[in-house]
């Protein structure tokens, strides 16, 4: 099958100036995540951004899923304040396309309230729950039939299935993403967190992280679609953590693929060891957003 997923980029913000700086664009590894997953399963998949220039306009967002016509059109929506916009782009997206299916995802936000989602938006189809990889492909191996059982998707004749404990991270696709360039780049370094903070959907989850060997092969893949050995990455993770042991296979496997990328993420305060700081910095990182 065919399928569009859509990041969907809010308008305003917590703070007055939200979304006036460069850096403040955001890549959507998620959404990536899903469509590189996808796209393994035999699917055509590709990833458009909100705030890119061809459809950032009503009508450049018309004429491009005319163009594209996708059987299913996968709707990001990871913050309340993208909510509105999921609201306007899924009528848009319906008006051009009668017919196609459309899923909203998104952990953070709309996959913890699916019901009132699709209460409220009625020309959204299905709301996907947790990690959306694993029930997104399943919706397209089952060519978009909804009425299947699939575990992950609500639907809106009140069926609600449990999220899948799927938690692999997936190699990422990045010629999926249309004009990635033109984003800051990202890897995900790991899934899940152990600690118990009453305000993240990640808590108490297990905890998944990339080896240094799968960690370096993907900077090195961002490396070379950015045509940058020295890219500025952000890693993603709920909690990076680190011990000795890894940051020195991460350096010297990033030294085999003669890249040398610097990196940003963010750690709790409480997770950090004074002793391995030099070590990070030998490894690429540059900048620590530290949590309390």
């Amino acid at each position: 099958m065919k399928a569009v997923l859509i990041n969907l980029v809010p308008r305003t913000g917590k703070r007055r100036h939200f979304g006036k700086l460069e850096f403040q664009r955001t890549f959507n590894f998620g959404l990536l995540s899903i469509a590189s997953a996808s796209k393994k399963c035999g699917h055509d998949v590709e990833v458009w951004d909100a705030a890119d220039p061809e459809i950032c306009s009503e009508d450049g967002l018309l004429k491009s899923l005319l163009k594209s016509y996708p059987d299913v059109v996968g709707l990001s929506c990871i913050s309340g304040f993208a909510y509105p916009e999921l609201r306007r782009t899924a009528a848009l997206v319906r008006r051009a396309l009668p017919k196609v299916k459309i899923i909203a995802g998104g952990m953070d936000h709309v996959g913890r309230i699916p019901q009132i989602v699709l209460s409220e938006i009625r020309c959204i189809d299905a709301v996907v729950s947790g990690y959306g990889e694993e029930a997104f492909s399943n919706i397209l191996n089952v060519h978009a039939d909804l009425s299947k059982r699939i575990p992950g998707v609500n639907t809106r004749d009140g069926n609600s299935f449990i999220a899948s404990e799927n938690m692999n991270i997936y190699d990422l696709e990045y010629g999926l993403y249309k004009n990635v360039s033109a984003l800051p780049p990202s890897v995900e370094m790991a899934r899940g967190c152990p600690y118990s903070c009453v305000f993240c959907v990640s808590a108490k989850s297990r905890v998944v992280r990339r080896s240094p060997n799968s960690l370096a092969d993907q900077m090195l893949r961002v490396c070379e679609v950015y045509d940058d050995p020295g890219a500025k990455l952000y890693l993603e993770a709920p909690l990076a953590t680190f011990d000795q042991s890894y940051l020195s296979s991460l350096h010297r496997a990033l030294i085999e693929r003669c890249i040398q990328p610097t990196w940003r993420t963010e750690v709790r305060i409480d997770t950090l060891n004074p002793a391995i700081v030099e070590q990070l910095a030998e490894s690429g990182c540059r900048v620590l957003d530290i949590g309390l």
